[in-house]
């Protein structure tokens, strides 16, 4: 039995989204573990174990599961500042000011533990804003739902004192340098998404230490009251070093804002084609256009820019894949190398930062 303070309900509610019965019924439930003047709230999709431990007012030591998606529905609709847990035989009895909940509850016994990295191979001390910096500059180029599932995590390398992050789905690819973690060990390792967004979803102060561990199959992750293990993804990421162009010819140097607004006016008109392209036409001046496959119709503005030698040519890119490659830039300035058969190359002033969008044929 205990009493809890709802001012966490969201943070619980995110714990609960992550309940998830495709692998078995039973993780369609949330473990409630209340202990020691603690609540754990866990819950599992069979390969994320995610939890958050709350102070509460516990007056007897109890464990059990519940549904996950009432526990979620029914927090949401409390308006009291706390809620009171009481078990009865096989049911649930909670009440919040005014409010009263009923709902069967089941052994906790039946639910799966959670899996522990007993000896890492490695680990990186860091803080929630060092991590969200790390993460959310790859992010974008993890690829959705392909067979080749290597591509849906980000690969994470650990060089001496040195974590590289690096995301691609095979039309785009971003890769950050980061040198001021506190790393042990080394490996490379292919870590789910979710991993990461389930840990920044807990809105957890920028601060925070953040320890995260790897061994040769999972990846565990703990800051302040969360604490989230995962296993990690199968297969080899590929060397991506052979994709990244020379930076010797066809830059062309852009004011970032600028050209982010310009991408975006045309990214709204490219959506209406079949087959949006973006076309830079590069000479003396550069001209951005759109147009339809059978040319009936077309829009074109000329860019400011600062060509560096650049010899004539044109190529064509994806806007949303530029749009999203330039959101990830900073600074004053933007250089674009272009090129019609390999990768183009994007840099900004964070030379840590190596963008690249493939090209289209126009």
């Amino acid at each position: 039995m205990f009493t809890l303070s709802l001012a966490n309900k969201n943070r619980i509610q995110t714990i609960c989204s992550h309940a998830n019965s495709r692998i078995n019924p039973v993780y369609e439930m949330v473990l409630i573990e209340a202990e020691n003047n603690q609540v754990r709230f866990s819950a599992s999709n069979g390969a994320q174990f995610n939890s958050l431990t709350l102070p509460a007012q516990v007056s007897e030591n109890i464990s059990f599961t519940l549904s996950a998606k009432r526990l979620s529905a029914v927090l949401n609709a409390l308006s009291a500042e706390t809620a009171k847990f009481e078990v009865k035989g096989e049911s649930l009895f909670m009440t919040s000011g005014k409010s009263k909940l009923k709902s069967p509850i089941f052994n906790a016994s039946e639910y799966p533990s959670a899996p522990a990295i007993v000896s890492p191979i490695s680990t990186i001390q860091c803080t929630i804003s060092q991590l969200a910096a790390l993460f959310n500059s790859a992010s974008y180029a993890v690829a959705k739902n392909d067979v080749r599932s290597y591509l849906c995590h980000v690969n994470l390398r650990i060089i001496g004192q040195l974590v590289v992050v690096c995301a691609t789905d095979g039309h785009r690819l971003s890769q950050l340098e980061h040198s001021d973690l506190t790393c042990s060990g080394e490996g490379s390792y292919l870590v789910p998404l979710s991993l990461m967004s389930a840990l920044l979803s807990q809105n957890l102060d920028g601060g925070e230490p953040v320890t995260i561990e790897f061994d040769e199959k999972k990846a565990s992750i703990t800051s302040g009251d969360t604490s989230i293990v995962s296993v990690l993804g199968d297969g080899r990421f590929p060397d991506v070093n052979r994709v990244i162009p020379s930076r010797n010819e066809n830059g062309v140097t852009f004011n970032l804002n600028e050209l982010k607004n310009t991408v975006k006016r045309f990214h709204a008109v490219a959506s209406l084609e079949k087959i949006p392209i973006l076309k830079f036409d590069i000479n003396s001046e550069v001209q951005m256009s759109v147009s339809s496959s059978d040319k009936s119709n077309e829009f074109s503005e000329i860019i400011e820019a600062e060509n560096q030698s650049v010899e004539h040519f044109t190529v064509g890119v994806n806007p949303t894949y530029l749009a999203d490659a330039l959101a990830k830039q900073s600074g004053e300035k933007v250089t674009i190398y272009f090129n019609q058969k390999t990768a183009i190359l994007i840099e900004c002033e964070v030379s840590e930062l190596i963008t690249l969008v493939m090209p289209i044929r126009v």
